[in-house]
């Protein structure tokens, strides 16, 4: 089968944009979305499509696996997921970034966004603390969760 290109992809996104809820045309895209495997293309479909999360999802859904071992991808892919609304979506891939690397404080940052416990958050940032003394984001979220600074 021939690479799907992004001339390929542009009508089947485009589609779902003026279609959000027709199936048949969510399940073409995201079917010639799992059939692309540069990486590079399908970012390009995403940054394209960034206000459109009936596209953007499942391009970075497949960029995400596609690229695995892509720590800076995967986050890239939390925070857009995060910024949709899409917390499950988020934490798998951090949990994922952080089992690769459990000192990255971006994804430990954004894990801490996505707490709902206050207690939890705190634990992050300290945590954050520990890997980066002086974090700011780390230091000034700990004040307004009302522990005192050292």
């Amino acid at each position: 089968m021939p690479e799907v290109t992004l001339e390929d992809l542009m009508p089947y996104a485009v589609r779902v944009t003026q279609f959000p809820q027709n199936e048949n045309a969510r399940s073409n895209l995201v079917l010639r979305v799992q059939l692309t495997a540069d990486s590079e293309m399908l970012r390009s479909l995403a940054n394209r499509f960034a206000l459109n999360p009936e596209v953007a999802v499942p391009v970075w859904r497949r960029l995400a696996s596609l690229r695995s071992d892509d720590m800076q991808l995967k986050l890239e892919a939390a925070y857009y997921f995060y910024s949709n609304g899409l917390d499950v979506d988020a934490l798998r891939l951090l949990d994922d970034v952080l089992a690769a690397d459990e000192n990255f404080v971006p994804a430990w940052e954004l894990k801490a966004a996505l707490c709902a416990d206050a207690k939890d958050r705190r634990n992050i940032f300290e945590h954050i603390l520990k890997i980066e003394p002086g974090n700011r984001t780390a230091v000034d979220n700990l004040i307004i969760l009302g522990r005192p600074i050292d």
